[in-house]
């Protein structure tokens, strides 16, 4: 089943306040050597690039200091910004590049395209990645018995399509 465990919380993270505007909803928090920042969106990847080259101060570049990105939105380095503006491109090839980030958590309701299979796909550091079946495209609620597929890596998007449905077909 699906599970997330709270670990900044045994570290007292301190709210340092919202990047750029709050109206964005990209906050930032600390912890002794991390800096939690999130949600990020494309929208909001400039803040997020400003953070991770020292414009809100040097500690996220000290040696041995770890960036979390908490429940990013990102879709693909090519999508951030204007074509004009290729410093925060050239930023976004580089901070988004996969070998940069090893994914802690991530759990995303899914539907496919015609809105028949609904699902839920977690992925955990060390755990792999799990395709849940859900009830609904509101369901966040998976039984024990109804995990579709498990892989040691993220699965392709086309490969996660096809068992949905499989298990959508087969319970119609």
């Amino acid at each position: 089943m699906p599970h997330c465990v709270c670990w900044p919380r045994r570290y007292d993270p301190q709210f340092l306040g919202m990047l750029e505007s709050p109206a964005d909803g990209f906050g930032c928090w600390a912890l002794p050597d991390t800096t939690l920042a999130g949600i990020g969106t494309n929208a909001t990847f400039a803040s997020f690039a400003k953070l991770c080259e020292g414009g809100y101060g040097s500690r996220p570049l000290e040696a041995g200091h770890s960036m979390v990105a908490v429940n990013p939105d990102w879709t693909d380095a090519a999508d951030i910004g204007q074509f004009w503006e290729r410093k925060l491109k050239q930023s976004a090839e580089q901070l988004l590049a996969p070998e940069q980030w090893q994914v802690l958590y991530s759990c995303r309701m899914l539907h496919t395209s015609r809105g028949r299979a609904f699902g839920l796909l977690v992925g955990s550091y060390g755990l792999g990645w799990h395709l849940w079946r859900a009830a609904s495209e509101d369901s966040s609620s998976v039984a024990a018995d109804s995990c579709l597929l498990w892989s040691p890596h993220q699965p392709e998007q086309s490969l996660v399509v096809e068992t949905l449905n499989k298990a959508a077909a087969a319970a119609a």
